[in-house]
């Protein structure tokens, strides 16, 4: 009678393994008997227990509740784990366009605005010489340009004094006027030429830390 009992025992554990299954808990209340294939961070990929070597489903991950498993083990899915994982995929994906958008004077990077220091940094991160290169001839000329405005001062003495000259009739101011645009012209044109410098050599970092990622 106790072997017979032991029999019957090894027959329905035996049965009870050759029936086990992947059970898919759904959000809408229904459960699926499956045969996981793969879980990954978006989607569950299973054949319906019934067919096992039939078509395989797709279901997205947000709409799972829970997966027992037929070792025992579970997977149990919260809805704001699921999303914010998809969000972080989302932003990876955009992360892979890291080109740098440039309008000469604004910068755009992954669907941002950023700013002149901003770029600056991702250029000079580029571990490329000649990209750093560029941008340090960028900074410099960028510096130099602001002797412009000395000259705009020169160039804004030199006109009151010809034109004081000109309604108090006093000659004296002439030269005067004259010295202060010898100095106010060549520095304006150090600052344009500078400022012409700075969008060259800026414009040419982007271009090559474009091609290179």
């Amino acid at each position: 009678m106790k072997s017979i009992y032991i029999l019957f025992l090894l027959i329905l554990f035996s049965a009870k393994i050759s029936f086990a299954q992947d059970t898919l808990f759904m959000r809408n209340n229904t459960i699926i008997l499956a045969k996981v294939l793969e879980v990954d961070a978006k989607e569950i990929k299973y054949n319906r227990f019934e067919v096992p070597n039939g078509p395989i489903y797709t279901e997205d991950k947000e709409n799972i509740n829970e997966i027992h498993y037929k070792n025992g083990l579970k997977d149990i899915f919260k809805l704001i784990d699921v999303v914010a994982t998809d969000t972080i995929i989302k932003k990876q994906l955009k992360a892979m366009n890291t080109k740098i958008e440039t309008d000469w004077s604004k910068y755009r990077y992954i669907d941002n605005h950023i700013g002149r220091k901003e770029a600056s940094q991702l250029l000079l991160a580029s571990n490329s010489k000649t990209i750093i290169n560029l941008e340090l001839k960028s900074e410099k000329a960028r510096q130099l340009q602001y002797i412009g405005f000395v000259g705009i001062g020169f160039g804004a003495v030199a006109t009151g004094a010809w034109f004081l000259g000109g309604l108090f009739y006093n000659n004296d101011a002439i030269p005067v006027g004259g010295c202060f645009a010898l100095v106010a012209i060549p520095l304006g044109l150090t600052g344009i030429i500078n400022n012409c410098k700075n969008k060259a050599y800026k414009h040419d970092a982007v271009q090559l830390y474009n091609m290179k990622y």
